[in-house]
């Protein structure tokens, strides 16, 4: 059987791709990572996954919002439906981060989020779309301040097809209205690279184009897409950009839109279908055969049609490989535009298009101006590629005439633009405006370009700015350029991307109220946004909110039930240091892999970054098992991502580590040994026992052939997927196509023997047992206790193949859908000697005319400790669960995703309390793709909650609060009751005389309170600006450009003196005209009453100091921040969630502490109702404007953005050196304070962590120096 092809358009494109990869020595990152997802991901039909969990849950008579049966099966705790909001607080799922991820990759280290790849802008930069990787579309409709997901509980209908989800964005089309809810949104899904082959690129193939008015406005658990997604003609495909037709009326019907796509373009017309209005989407014809040069040489493909716009009535399109073309009857006939080449010799004669091109136009709309690239020499290998900016100055042109492509000369390198990058990371966007008032008036055009990365202090994006002067691209003025004499300017003439995230995909523009430009950047870390033109240095992080972080990996922390850790694509190795907020560890920037947290010295955290590569932190006494260098072999024949396991040993207070590259390494002595070693487990004969070794010993380079070799399992399995310890001395490594076992010795510790349990070609045993098949298999999870594991895969022993349209004269080639397996999770029974079907991926009822169910492949798989015979499985449509019955045979699988939205789910682990205590939570954690991480408490029911935390790792589930902190060592002393993070104190503003400056100059973040004071009022000129008191490379250039620009003494230094500080004191005035400096630095005049977030008052506000976790504030009229959480998928409505707020004073702190809080429970439960409770003596409760204690938080408050309720207290009268003690609780209409105390209230310890509706806060108050905010 040969799957060679006879269409000649498949033939001539596999031709092709064979001399493109003949040119590559190695593959880059880029394309390994994609390699690794596409496998984790599998092809998964979601259309017949949709369609079969209907049926599933009507034949379960499972509600339309996940109301369980009447008959539920028998589980711990069973709960209710598929991707449905939470109705109920059984096994009700949360999500827990990341929010925002802070301290990301780029200059600054700013906030990031995961890939976004594209945006649509309002014209005023007020509201935005934005289209993520595989986590749906996002809203915001403050400037980026904060992000909402649209139909992020919505299961969209599919067909058959492939690897295809409503939720993989390609683009967006919006046409903004007066309002949001007069938006209209469409979502081309399915991202840019989709193939559906092993070793292809893993971005998600699309389902149609979704269609919405207004969807921002609409329900959070609603689902605002229209029925109609032209699924019949667009299914599996990727759709890259659209068009609305010139004169069509948005919406209404006889609206028109072209839209390119990975399956050709296709006119889509609205119209009545049904009873309701709809596209209809139908295939266009391709241009004729275009000039070779420039094009590569074969026929336009099907594929090729990257971008598209409009000129007039003219529509332009660019194809992959082949050039642009123009039609003048929205896309029945085309032409091809001039296509000419940079002179030699920079481009020989006979170089040719390569790759895909992007296309924008000039706000004139009469000028053209198209990104791609060049190959020199086609069929040589490695021949020098040269990127181009071509202009078409004449795309009105009347034939015979066409419009010619001019390229455009000092184009950035393809080093310096997207080495090796281009098809992924490309985005184009254009300005104009007036240079010269004439007349005539001159209008020059200003080019944005975006690709990949550029290397500064560290990576950042590749983003440059020219204006075009003649067939010249020119630095920008005041925005790239690098003036002379100074140092404010452009690192690089021209570059614009520091401080923002690498990879870029979308480049949008806005345009302020005083006619400047607003810069939109989608990227792999989110969203970036510059207010002045995109200068450099003035871009600033918009990810708050925004949870789209494609996971990988996850582990928790033996020990604390909320610290964790995660490996995640494009965004590093992440630990969780809020409620929703996580952080990017400085050594452990890039990709993200395995994560694990040492079982003993639970301080230290190794993450994999790709292949061989692991890190430690702290790194002092590590050491890697490899030292990746260039063309490691040992690398090359890793999985890009793995998993990795760790495990206590019963003896000693030590803990054990193994991983894989393609065989198994452990440790032993991580943190107990200077540095820690490794060792390869052996390849044996059945019970032949052989030393573990170390076969790359010294500098941990590459060694000999035989040390290579060495513990390598014969007959092709491939590189290990994960590994899991079943006990101490037995650990199991699952590799691409098959399973080994390793144990060892009790009576030779050391010494150890392995079995083959699973490898290809295996002779298949008497029934029932059978053999697992798969394309690769997934993950792998021991029975404690026992020999027997569960084994995942993806479901299919082969790929899909794609439908391609009929071009004449070759017909169409149907799709050819994956062959099922046989199951998608097998249980091996150790007695019986083989492996079991459990039946998951049986669970869902055919959807005709197929056959077989549909095929839905599990990724992840755990076993609850506590009942071992309860497992879970993640799959692309949910997660399982089963319980094992007699004979190792398993009950029917029930769905357990009450509140959890559709995605896949990446990784499943389960943290449980190792102390067993009475009452602690047993969590599982679910990695989503796009989505972050979510939990459920297995152990109980949990109510409703809102509340706040005595410290930054107290997740208010155990009782008293452990105090911890699990980010130091185990012995480090315990974290202080008294500090709580969420409450956080500020000068009132605004204020009536601005500080005066004090002091030595500001050179550097040693003066952090000062500097924070000056950033507060300073970012009231330069919006970009955080202010947290650190002094960074891009805060330093705009202290000097604003030097020079005021003119001041010595204006070229970087300091901040008493010249500038006064001069941006005056000058820096908020929305009202008043003093911006104390502002909430979180407002600003597009959201002037916002509340904070967590990340807000986590880094920016700064106390004047901070001794042993005490304030020191100063004797001014404060605002006090109080950060509210909220326990529920369910988030309480504006208005709904308060604080009550209560502050006494005394000469000692510890006079304050013992405070008997007895009362405090009556009195704020009276203010939701009952009896009426005076204020407790002692105790100043500020009012709320409604003249009550209850300080309601003006937005909805959801468990996956915490925010803030500000409350104003004045501490102008307490004597210098005083201690006041601050309490807040929290509480809401869904939880009117009702959390029963765990223990007695008589002192101030004894409330906050026996009560999670309270925390508490000590400050010391001081005079200020100076003058006075408010005399």
């Amino acid at each position: 059987m040969t799957n060679a092809s006879t269409d000649p358009r498949i033939a001539a494109e596999k031709a092709w791709e064979r001399r493109r990869d003949r040119k590559s020595k190695k593959q880059k990152n880029s394309t390994a990572r994609d390699a690794f997802l596409e496998g984790s991901t599998g092809f998964v039909d979601r259309q017949a996954l949709s369609a079969s969990l209907s049926a599933f849950m009507t034949q379960a008579e499972i509600g339309e919002f996940g109301e369980p049966g009447r008959a539920p099966g028998p589980s711990p705790m069973a709960g209710p439906a598929p991707m449905a909001f939470a109705v109920n607080n059984i096994n009700r799922w949360v999500p827990i981060g990341p929010s925002v991820v802070r301290q990301g990759q780029a200059d600054g280290r700013p906030r990031v989020s995961g890939r976004v790849r594209d945006l649509a802008v309002s014209p005023d930069g007020v509201r935005a779309y934005a289209g993520t990787a595989k986590g749906g579309v996002w809203y915001t409709g403050d400037g980026g301040a904060t992000w909402e997901p649209l139909g992020g509980w919505a299961n969209e209908p599919r067909r058959i097809g492939g690897n295809v989800s409503a939720f993989a964005s390609g683009c967006l089309l919006v046409s903004f209205g007066a309002n949001a809810a007069a938006d209209f949104v469409m979502l081309g899904t399915g991202e840019i690279g989709a193939r559906q082959r092993a070793t292809g690129h893993t971005a998600t193939r699309g389902m149609g184009i979704l269609v919405a008015t207004g969807p921002a406005s609409a329900a959070l658990d609603g689902d605002p897409w229209e029925t109609e997604t032209g699924i019949n003609v667009l299914e599996g495909v990727s759709v890259d950009r659209m068009v609305r037709v010139p004169g069509a009326v948005v919406g209404a019907n006889g609206d028109q839109v072209i839209a390119a796509t990975s399956g050709g373009l296709f006119r889509g017309t609205r119209s009545m279908v049904g009873a309701d209005l709809g596209f209809t989407w139908i295939p266009l014809q391709f241009p004729p055969a275009p000039a070779v040069p420039p094009a590569r040489g074969v026929a336009t493909q099907f594929a090729d049609p990257t971008d598209l716009c409009y000129v007039g009535n003219r529509l332009f399109v660019c194809f992959s490989h082949t050039g642009v073309a123009f039609s003048d009857d929205n896309g029945n006939s085309f032409a091809w535009a001039t296509m000419n080449f940079l002179p030699p010799p920079t481009v020989p004669a006979g170089s040719r298009l390569i790759g895909r091109m992007s296309i924008a136009v000039n706000d004139d709309n009469n000028q053209i101006y198209v990104l791609g690239e060049v190959d020199t020499n086609p069929f040589v290998n490695n021949s020098p590629l040269v990127a181009h900016v071509w202009q078409i100055a004449n795309p009105g042109a009347i034939a015979p005439a066409v419009p010619i492509a001019t390229p455009l000369n000092n184009v950035p390198t393809t080093a310096n633009l997207w080495p090796g990058q281009r098809d992924y990371d490309q985005a184009i966007v254009v300005t104009t405006r007036t240079t010269a008032v004439g007349p005539p008036p001159v209008r020059t055009d200003r080019v944005y370009i975006g690709g990949s990365l550029t290397w500064l202090a560290n990576w950042n994006a590749s983003i440059w700015a020219f204006d075009v002067i003649g067939n010249n691209l020119v630095p920008s003025p005041g925005v790239s350029d690098q003036p002379a004499g100074t140092t404010h300017g452009a690192s690089t003439p021209g570059l614009i991307g520091n401080a923002v995230h690498p990879d870029v995909h979308s480049l949008r523009k806005a345009t302020n109220l005083d006619g400047s430009s607003q810069i939109w950047v989608g990227c792999d870390g989110g969203v970036f946004v510059s207010l002045r033109n995109g200068q450099s240095n003035t871009f600033a992080a918009k990810n708050v909110g925004l949870s789209s972080i494609e996971s990988v990996f996850s582990a928790n922390h033996p020990t604390s039930s909320h610290f964790a850790i995660l490996g995640c694509q494009d965004n590093g190795r992440q630990v969780r240091v809020g409620s929703t907020v996580w952080e990017l560890k400085t050594t452990m920037q890039g990709d993200g892999g395995g994560v694990v947290f040492h079982p003993v010295q639970s301080h230290y955290v190794m993450g994999q970054f790709t292949s061989a590569n692991w890190a430690c932190d702290p790194s002092s006494r590590y050491v890697e098992p490899c030292n990746v260098a260039v063309n490691d072999a040992e690398s090359a024949a890793s999985g890009f991502y793995s998993g990795i396991a760790a495990i206590r040993r019963a003896a000693g207070n030590l803990g054990r580590i193994a991983l894989g590259t393609n065989r198994v390494w452990i440790t032993d002595d991580l943190g107990t040994s200077n540095p820690n070693t490794w060792r390869v487990l052996p390849i044996t004969a059945a019970g032949i026992f052989v030393q573990a070794r170390d076969p790359r010993p010294g500098g941990r380079g590459p060694s000999t052939p035989a040390n290579l070799a060495f513990g390598v399992p014969a007959g092709a399995l491939g590189p290990v997927v994960t590994v899991k310890w079943s006990d101490e001395r037995t650990v199991l490594a699952l590799f691409n196509q098959g399973v080994v076992q390793y144990q060892e010795s009790v009576a030779n510790p050391g010494r150890w023997t392995s079995t083959i349990i699973l490898s290809p070609g295996m002779v298949a045993p008497a029934a029932p047992l059978v053999v697992p098949a798969a394309t690769f298999f997934t993950d792998i999870e021991p029975v404690p206790g026992t020999s027997d594991f569960y084994l995942t895969g993806t479901g299919q022993t082969s790929q899909w193949t794609p439908a391609i349209p009929a071009v004449a004269p070759n017909p169409s080639v149907a799709a050819a859908p994956p062959l099922p397996a046989q199951d998608t999770c097998y249980y091996f029974d150790s007695a019986a000697g083989g492996f079991r079907l459990t039946g998951l991926g049986a669970i869902l009822p055919p959807v005709p005319p197929i056959l077989h169910s549909p095929i839905d492949p599990a990724y992840s798989v755990v076993v609850d400790p506590t009942n071992v015979n309860t497992v879970y499985v993640g799959t692309a449509s949910a997660v399982w669960s089963a319980n094992k019955i007699a004979g190792n045979a398993h009950s029917p699988w029930r769905l357990f995703v009450n509140g959890l939205p559709e995605c896949t789910v990446q990784d499943l682990n389960i943290w449980a309390d190792p102390t067993g205590a009475a009452g602690s939570p047993r969590l599982l954690r679910a990695a989503l793709q796009s989505r972050g991480v979510w939990e459920v408490n297995l152990a109980a029911a949990e109510p409703s909650r809102t509340y706040l935390r005595v410290h930054a790792r107290d997740d208010r589930r155990i009782f008293p609060t452990p105090m911890q902190n699990p980010r130091r060592r185990p012995a480090a002393p315990a974290e202080r009751f008294f500090a709580s993070p969420d409450i956080c104190i500020r000068p009132e503003a605004p204020v009536t005389n601005p500080p005066s400056f004090r002091g030595t100059n500001l050179l550097n973040g040693s003066l952090r309170y000062q500097l924070w004071t000056f950033q507060t009022a300073f970012r009231w000129i330069y919006p970009s600006i955080i202010p947290d008191g650190q002094w960074s490379d891009q805060f330093g250039d705009l202290v000097e450009r604003h030097r020079r620009l005021l003119g001041l003494p010595n204006a070229g230094s970087r300091r901040v003196d008493a010249a500038l500080w006064t001069a941006v004191m005056t000058a820096a005035l908020d929305e009202n005209g008043s003093p911006g400096v104390y502002r909430a630095p979180w407002q600003n005049a597009v959201v002037p009453d916002l509340p904070g977030s967590e990340i807000d008052l986590m880094e920016t506000v700064i106390p004047r100091r901070n001794i042993n976790d005490v304030w020191q504030v100063y004797r001014d009229r404060s605002t006090v921040d109080v950060l509210l959480h909220h326990r529920d998928t369910r988030p309480v409505a504006a208005n709904g969630s308060f604080a009550v707020l209560l502050w006494r004073s005394a000469p000692s702190q510890n006079t304050l502490l013992a405070t008997d809080c007895t009362n405090l429970v009556p009195f704020a439960r009276s203010l939701t109702g009952g009896v009426p409770q005076p204020i407790p003596a002692g105790w100043n409760v500020p009012l709320a404007t409604d003249g009550t204690p209850l300080h309601r938080l003006s937005v909805p408050l959801a468990a996956r953005m915490p925010r803030a309720v500000s409350i104003n207290i004045n501490l102008s009268a307490i004597p210098t050196g005083q201690r006041v003690l601050i309490v807040a609780i929290a509480g809401s209409t869904t939880d009117p304070f009702s959390a029963v105390p765990a223990g007695t209230l008589d002192r101030v310890e004894r409330l906050v962590r026996h009560w999670p509706h309270a925390a508490a806060r000590v400050i010391s108050v001081w005079r200020r120096p100076g003058t006075q905010l408010f005399p």
